[in-house]
This record gives structure tokens, C-alpha cells and sequence, in this order.
């Protein structure tokens, strides 16, 4: 009973609605190319930040309090998405991304390592692993060899900004995760 009160929480930065249609473009043709992979929804791209797991109330509020904490500090970020990619590699992908990258500076990696050490001292465990900057198209559920692609894709590369980061919930569904913001912080304040 204890997990239905929790929330399967991440912290992460929405893209806006135009560059999700063009993205959506690839996602589609990639689909057609690829078999047994499961395919992000073109409503919940997103660039994680942090995964949080399943939160209760007192934890989802002591997130909210640290991205608050961090809110104004990194000013508005301009990304590229460049190409299509897979962790670990395109011969054997698990994860298939659109490579991505800051275009004004590194705050994403500034922003995305605060948030860590802040979750860390408040007692939240964070993925270890070196994090990169990418945004997830599919997650491959059977291994079946190299991701087939076009050579280049007419929506890419794709450039836009981001003025906030979002605490996100997901609930997982038959057809896939279905995301709602449950809230959102400036990441400039001008005067």
C-alpha cells in the first residue's frame, strides 16, 4: 500500500513543442527501419537530469526545495541536437538518442552536477555513472543487432532554447511512460 502514495519522480529539461513534431519525424522513421524497440512519445521528450525513483510526499517536497534553492543561477540554455546515437554503441544499442550538446557554455553540466550534490547531501541516491548530455528516442527491449538509419535526417541539426527545469512525474502504462510536470523553476532571473 506504502508505493501507492509514492511518485516516480525525475528532474529534467522539456524541449519546446515545435522542436518534439521535428524530432518526432526521425522517431517515426526510425520505427519503420527498427523492430523491438520502444519508442519515446514524442510529448515526453525530455533532457535528464536526474532520475529520482518512487517518492513519497516529504521527499518530493525536499526536491522541490533544492531545485528552488537552484532556480535563477544558470540563465537560459541554447542546445543542438546533431545525430542519431545508442549507448553503448550503435552495433549493439540499448538506448537510442539523439546526440545533443550546449551551444552557450557548459551550465547543463553545471546545473546537472549541482542538482546532484544537493540530492546526495539530503540523503537521495544519484546514478554514479559519468552523465551525458543526450536525448532518448527509444530503449531497445530485445537486442537485435545495429540500429538502422537514415544517412542524414532533414529535421537535424536542430537548435532551441531552454528557460526552466522541470520536476517530472511518470507513470508507467502498457504502451509506454505518460509524463506531467508536477512543477518548474526558472533557470534565469533578469532584472
Amino acid at each position: 500500500m506504502e508505493n501507492l502514495n509514492k511518485k516516480r519522480l525525475f528532474i529534467a529539461l522539456n524541449l519546446p513543442a515545435d522542436v518534439k513534431k521535428k524530432i518526432e519525424e526521425i522517431i517515426n522513421d526510425l520505427a519503420t527501419r527498427n523492430k523491438g524497440i520502444r519508442w519515446v512519445k514524442a510529448a515526453g521528450l525530455h533532457l535528464n537530469l536526474h532520475f529520482l525513483g518512487n517518492l513519497n510526499s516529504l521527499e518530493e517536497n525536499k526536491v522541490k526545495l533544492i531545485m528552488e534553492s537552484l532556480a535563477g543561477k544558470y540563465g537560459e540554455m541554447v542546445f543542438r541536437l546533431e545525430r542519431v546515437d545508442a549507448f553503448p554503441n550503435i552495433i549493439a544499442p540499448r538506448v537510442i538518442y539523439l546526440a545533443s550538446r550546449q551551444k552557450n557554455g557548459d551550465t547543463v553540466f553545471k546545473l546537472q552536477t549541482d542538482l546532484g550534490s544537493q540530492l546526495n547531501k539530503a540523503g537521495f541516491t544519484t546514478d554514479k555513472r559519468p552523465w551525458k548530455l543526450h536525448l532518448t528516442l527509444g530503449r531497445v527491449k530485445k537486442p537485435a543487432g545495429s540500429i538502422k538509419t537514415k544517412a542524414n535526417y532533414p529535421a537535424l541539426p536542430v537548435n532551441f532554447k531552454v528557460a526552466s527545469f522541470e520536476l517530472i512525474k511518470s507513470d508507467l502504462k502498457p504502451d509506454g511512460a505518460v509524463y506531467s510536470q508536477v512543477i518548474s523553476y526558472k533557470l534565469s532571473y533578469k532584472l
